[in-house]
């Protein structure tokens, strides 16, 4: 099992991109971390992920990629759709990977797309508020892209979801090649 960690603000087209790449191939498997982190948020917190503090973020992260290493994957080039980073209320951001998983993550991949878009995104998806602010939007992906290089140590590539669809997982299904080549030689 190899663990790519598929991260980006939201509305960046990490599912979209991800749920599109995974059928492709019977190797890869895909997990949306925001749908296991916000059932173990309610379960252990009884509250929202997105009103958890900052070690309550990091730790609902910890037991989520814990879960993920422990599961049977073998043979499997697992793709975790989650994030570097979170804001929290005060406008400050938590980096979300404990460091105790570092080194069980092969490769990082930021999910990228101009904040114009980001912001048109998240309107329709009828969010509101400070998210969909351009300049808050900037920050926000700024302060993913400084926190995956650092968590990367040299493996990091981007993806520019700006583009279409096509595009885009044909750009991701190139640096799963050149990074993990004998998943694709045996296929």
């Amino acid at each position: 099992m190899d663990l790519v960690y598929l991260g980006g603000v939201p509305e960046a087209g990490k599912t979209l991109i991800g749920k599109s790449i995974n059928p492709k191939f019977d190797f890869i498997k895909y997990i949306n971390g925001g749908v296991r982190k916000h059932a173990l948020a309610r379960e252990i917190y009884k509250k929202d992920l997105s009103v958890l503090n900052q070690k309550e973020s990091q730790r609902i992260n910890g037991l989520f990629l814990d879960e993920i290493i422990e599961a049977d994957f073998s043979n499997k080039l697992v793709l975790i759709d989650s994030h570097y980073t979170c804001p929290l209320k005060n406008r400050s951001f938590v980096r979300l990977i404990p460091e105790r998983l570092m080194d069980n993550l092969g490769m990082y991949i930021l999910v990228c797309a101009s904040p114009d878009i980001i912001v048109n995104r998240r309107v329709s998806a009828g969010k509101l508020g400070i998210k969909t602010n351009l300049e808050f939007v900037k920050m926000e992906l700024l302060k993913e892209e400084e926190d995956a290089r650092k968590l990367s140590r040299g493996f990091l590539e981007s993806i520019d979801n700006s583009l279409p669809l096509d595009l885009a997982v044909d750009n991701l299904e190139g640096i799963l090649r050149r990074r993990f080549p004998d998943y694709f030689n045996v296929a």
